[in-house]
């Protein structure tokens, strides 16, 4: 049971308490006498020994809940123990009704509504928050000074100095015996508090589970064995410190999703040291309050190939180091992709990939085989728009579907399946798999699906399959071009990049950085203007990040002057592409320029060059007009 101590002013009341504590069998580490004056320090004393529970009165209990963190029981003054210094004050007056004070600090008293008409006196209390101030209370008396003051130590001297007799309230058994009640009800909450909490860390210790848990300012407060072996950073190191700074790896999105309330839980996945785990982020609540989170990090259990299949995937290439922190992205939309790919890649079931040409599936696809149980295996990619159709059974099963003599088949002849077995694969153009493709894609992800009598049968590999198409296969499978089986098989798990259009942060940050690659690489020094890094998020990426990126290394291998500008920008683009117009017969070159800059252009011609004239016109300044022509590339 928790243990208790009691630090009382008076010698009588002590002798109480021993007593008390004594009959309702408390383990009582101390009891005695002491003086305000040591109060803190016959506190820590007993906190030092062992004391839970600290049981005091008046002024000194104040101290203690002050400069101590345990729980004080504070001994209040029964109605007895008023009632019986105001019948003395009766015969040390001998009045009827004389006037009786009572000096105690509020923490003391109960409830006095009463005690005029019980005891028939004129009853005043004047409550102190320290001692000093019952001299005070004395002056504010006045001549009206009380019979008798029934009060401490402090204002039992401040009334003799006024010579107003007085009595010592001294509690009884009855006040310390409710204390003690009191205090064995927080032994047992206390009690009850340690039993659970070491059958917490009973189960937090013995979890296969690395358990982190943060507070509102993402500041460490518990770790357990398992995430203390799986940060690599002792735990009393990692107690007390920023998340983010131990773990830089985890998104700071979803965390302040959780705190701020926005969300209960979230789980994803995140690599620490090479190792993939599940990550479920949880709210923790107190009282319906939020008190921070817990983070359960859940290994991932990897489909490790042999030895000898490692160093095959190596050698042929079949591996990737690439991580889902590796994408860098402003765009919220973006972002959120990222954490969907990042719960999915948990699964091992078909993931449906939807991206224009660069916008960096196949980046996002080998992220997501490195996030997943098979980061270990292979990472297998094949392109269909580049195999005719009669091609495509060979390229994906080599012929495995029609020959019974496959196992004797070379290893480099071996189909993309089987490269990609215990791993992931890659379909990019999904779009454009035959019917007889998609038919047997389908028997290898529904295994049970296999019969001994099938003609055709397919070996079944333990492949993760994504498929990246440009097209939304939905009408594929209303005009009978996709197999609706497979369909249904594969979209339960879409992902969807924005286009670089939709994303003009992402363009800005993407393009000085391959300015600055392609600076390195061909030794050149140029400087993008302020101008040149807001016009370049005005313009159409239909290509994504692989137009962007050759856009960049043709702009640092031509360029003329170090400062690249939105005229140079503009210029170049228009020159590299260009909007060609058909109507059947021939084709047009068209170079498509804003009404503004067909504005200004007609007015230089109208007033012969004259910049004053034509900004006149157009009612802006002859700088702002300089800007526009700039902007347009007019000279």
């Amino acid at each position: 049971m928790a243990k208790i101590a009691i630090l009382l002013p008076k010698e009588k009341m002590v002798q109480y308490a021993a007593k008390e504590s004594q009959s309702m069998n408390f383990d009582v580490v101390v009891c005695k006498q002491i003086a305000t004056e040591n109060t803190v320090n016959e506190a820590r004393s007993a906190i030092s020994i062992g004391a839970d529970i600290i049981i005091a009165r008046g002024y000194q209990a104040k101290v203690i809940r002050e400069f101590t963190k345990l729980p004080v029981v504070e001994i209040k003054l029964s109605l007895q123990e008023i009632g019986l210094p105001i019948k003395k004050a009766k015969e040390i007056s001998g009045k009827k009704h004389p006037f009786v004070s009572l000096i105690a600090f509020e923490n003391m008293l109960p409830d006095l509504s009463h005690v005029e008409e019980l005891f028939d006196v004129d009853f005043k209390v004047e409550t102190i928050e320290n001692e000093e101030m019952a001299y005070d209370i004395m002056e504010k008396f006045g001549t009206c000074t009380p019979d008798l003051i029934i009060g401490g130590d402090m204002a039992c001297a401040a009334a003799s100095q006024k010579g107003i007799p007085s009595l010592f309230y001294l509690s009884s058994s009855e006040s310390i015996h409710t204390a003690l009640s009191n205090a064995e009800r927080i032994a047992y909450a206390i009690d009850a508090q340690r039993q659970s909490a070491a059958q917490v860390q009973t189960i937090l210790e013995a979890s296969w589970n690395g358990i982190l848990r943060i507070n509102h300012s993402c500041i460490i407060s518990m770790v357990n064995q398992m995430a203390e072996d799986l940060i690599g950073v002792p735990r009393d190191t990692a107690i007390g410190q920023n998340l983010f700074d131990i773990l830089p790896q985890i998104d700071k999105a979803p965390i302040e999703e959780i705190l701020s309330g926005r969300r209960d839980t979230v789980t994803s996945s995140v690599t620490i040291q090479k190792n993939s785990y599940v990550l479920i982020i949880s709210v923790v609540r107190y009282d319906s309050a939020k008190e921070g989170a817990i983070l359960s990090f859940r290994s991932i259990e990897a489909l490790s190939p042999t030895p000898q299949h490692q160093q095959d995937f190596i050698s042929l290439g079949y591996r990737t180091d690439m991580m889902l922190s590796d994408i860098k992205t402003k765009n919220p939309e973006v972002k959120a992709v990222i954490d969907k790919a990042g719960i999915y890649a948990l699964s091992s079931n078909p993931i449906l990939l939807y991206e224009k040409t660069g916008s960096r599936g196949g980046i996002l696809a080998r992220c997501i085989h490195n996030a997943s149980p098979r980061h270990n295996g292979p990472f297998v990619s094949i392109d269909m728009l580049n195999l005719r159709p009669e091609d495509q059974i060979s390229a994906l099963f080599n012929k495995s579907a029609i020959l019974p003599d496959y196992e004797a088949t070379e290893k480099k002849e071996a189909g993309a399946v089987l490269k990609a077995n215990r791993g992931t694969l890659l379909i990019r153009h999904a779009d454009t798999l035959t019917i007889r493709a998609q038919s047997l894609l389908l028997r290898t992800l529904l295994p049970w699906t296999f019969m001994h009598s099938d003609a055709l049968p397919v070996d079944i590999m333990d492949v993760r399959l994504i498929l990246l198409t440009e097209r939304d296969l939905g009408p594929l499978v209303q005009n009978g071009s996709f197999l609706k089986d497979l369909y249904y098989r594969i979209s339960a798990m879409p992902l969807r990049l924005p286009p670089l259009d939709d994303c003009p942060e992402d363009v800005a940050s993407f393009f000085e950085e391959k300015i600055r690659t392609y600076n390195k690489q061909y030794n050149k020094y140029l400087n993008i203007t302020e101008g040149g890094r807001q016009f370049v998020k005005t313009m159409h990426w239909d290509g994504n990040y692989i137009q962007l990126d050759a856009l960049c290394e043709h702009i640092v291998i031509t360029a003329g002057k170090r400062q690249i500008d939105e005229v140079v920008l503009k210029k170049t683009y228009e020159e590299l592409y260009p909007t060609v117009f058909s109507d059947g017969k021939r084709e047009t070159v068209i170079i498509y320029d804003s009404p503004e800059a067909d504005r200004i252009r007609f007015l230089l011609e109208k007033h012969h060059g004259k910049r004053a004239l034509v900004a006149n016109e157009l009612g802006i300044s002859t700088t702002t007009l300089w800007r526009r022509m700039k902007r347009f590339g007019i000279s």
